[in-house]
């Protein structure tokens, strides 16, 4: 459920990202490359949303208003522009290299996986999943949850914030 959950925030990401590039005009640049074009917005889409809950949180001292205002966009970006989302995903790919890639990447992904699993004694699969510094990330991000405010410290906060919104949705840690 939790990796269900964590793959709909990458989907609404992109989605998002797609809308703000076609109403910045982005999207005009990316006519001959929409598979670099999702990719873009995905990050215009993670972009805005750590932005947003970074903003709001400053502006009202309140972490959730920035969620609510996030989920709020989404949910008008589905709402009235869901018809260019579903032809741009229409038009752009194809169904059969979408599924190769899909499964080309689980293949590499346990190949990979049993590689460095062979040499230890760690029976636990997630344990090499993730970043080195997600101990810091979890942290922050409970914190956040916690006391609803982002603090203002000296490190990168945008992995925090994407975790303290799973966390914000049931996710555990």
């Amino acid at each position: 459920m939790d990796y269900l959950l964590s793959l709909s925030i990458i989907f609404i990401c992109i989605l998002n990202g797609l809308v703000l590039s076609k109403i910045s005009g982005i999207a005009l640049y990316f006519d001959k490359l929409k598979p670099l074009f999702f990719g873009f917005s995905y990050f215009i889409g993670i972009l805005f949303l750590i932005v947003t809950v970074r903003v709001f949180s400053f502006i009202f001292s309140n972490a959730l208003i920035g969620l609510i205002f996030f989920a709020s966009f989404s949910i008008l970006t589905i709402f009235f522009y869901g018809s260019y989302l579903f032809n741009s995903f229409k038009n752009s790919i194809k169904i059969r290299e979408f599924f190769y890639f899909i499964f080309s990447f689980i293949i590499l992904f346990f190949v990979l996986l049993i590689y460095w699993l062979k040499d230890t004694n760690i029976n636990y699969i997630g344990a090499f999943i993730g970043s080195l510094h997600s101990v810091k990330y979890v942290n922050l991000a409970e914190y956040i949850l916690q006391n609803n405010y982002i603090p203002i410290i000296g490190q990168n906060t945008g992995q925090s914030i994407i975790t303290y919104l799973l966390l914000f949705m049931g996710v555990k840690i």
